[in-house]
């Protein structure tokens, strides 16, 4: 009888389930592609080989899922596998774990300019809106103190001749 496996596919920003019946070994990085491009056929490029696929092991690292075997040794920790899923070409993986080989196609890396430069323009205007808003001075009003005075000669002998006579009476007993 096989297990139920789900798979979590993370890509550019979306994520999707899918349950599978597979017993441990019957899964295959072929098959793991294909549905990737089924599941992800807009964002992706049409070639196959351009998917770079991660699993999330036990330590919230991202492995690299390249053949059978590393796909068999991703479920044997856990009945959900979550893959998160880049193409060379159309979404490219974060600059601090590129794979060695990886390089960026032209359209890719201009795409990416273009995203830069319009969030650049965008917070820019946002700076010019924030700059241009008035900032009204908040009048508190002032806070009535209360007038403090020392205390005289004979209100601290009374206030200490109390304390005296208790530790007298205390000392006393």
């Amino acid at each position: 009888m096989s297990a139920l496996t789900v798979i979590k596919f993370y890509c550019d920003g979306e994520i999707k389930r899918i349950p599978m019946n597979r017993s441990l070994g019957e899964l295959t990085y072929d098959e793991l592609c294909v549905i990737v491009q089924r599941v992800w056929k807009s964002q992706l490029s049409s070639d196959i080989n351009n998917l770079v696929l991660k699993y999330v092991d036990d330590e919230g690292d991202q492995i690299c899922l390249e053949s059978d075997i590393d796909i068999s040794h991703a479920l044997t920790f856990s009945t959900c596998l979550k893959v998160h899923v880049y193409d060379k070409e159309t979404i490219p993986v974060n600059s601090k774990s590129l794979i060695s080989n990886l390089t960026l196609e032209k359209k890719s890396l201009e795409s990416i300019k273009k995203v830069v430069k319009n969030s650049r323009d965008t917070l820019n205007k946002i700076i010019e809106q924030l700059e241009k808003i008035k900032v009204e001075d908040v009048v508190v009003e002032d806070k009535i103190e209360k007038e403090l005075k020392p205390l005289s000669n004979a209100e601290l002998s009374e206030f200490l001749g109390d304390q005296n006579n208790t530790a007298k009476s205390t000392a006393e007993e």
